[in-house]
């Protein structure tokens, strides 16, 4: 039997006990005197027994409520939880990322560096040439 049925069936337990209370408390006269019929104090007992298992089912409702509670809480923290892994994990793809175009930049800077160095070098090579040309020997 599942939580919701169980709590159904103790709803209407509860209620059927709370008319038989009712139906089971003693009438009292004009005169203000109780009037006692014969099987009073078996009715006194039956009183106290069904009291007190009404209020074994009211805890036994209130502890299924309190369950169904802690379950609700529980998925709900549960989603909570994979949602945070996810956003971690979402989070390390983007630190990641980031890192691999970091390094492809500073790779990208020392092939520039590079490149322009062999130029700068071209460069003064030809100046040099054009100076040895130009001078003569």
């Amino acid at each position: 039997m599942n939580s919701s049925e169980e709590l159904r069936l103790l709803r209407a337990k509860i209620a059927q006990l709370e008319r038989q209370q009712k139906m089971n408390l003693p009438t009292s006269s004009s005169a203000g005197f109780d009037l006692v019929p014969p099987n009073a104090k078996r009715r006194r007992t039956e009183g106290v027994t069904e009291h007190e298992e009404l209020k074994t089912l009211r805890a036994e409702l209130e502890h299924q409520k309190l369950l169904i509670a802690h379950d609700a809480l529980q998925t709900k923290m549960k989603q909570y939880q994979n949602k945070q892994q996810q956003s971690r994990e979402e989070h390390e793809k983007l630190l990641n990322a980031h890192k691999n175009l970091m390094e492809e930049m500073k790779e990208q800077q020392k092939m520039d560096t590079l490149r322009q160095q062999q130029h700068q070098k071209e460069t003064n090579d030809k100046i040099d040439w054009l100076r040895e040309i130009s001078i003569g020997p």
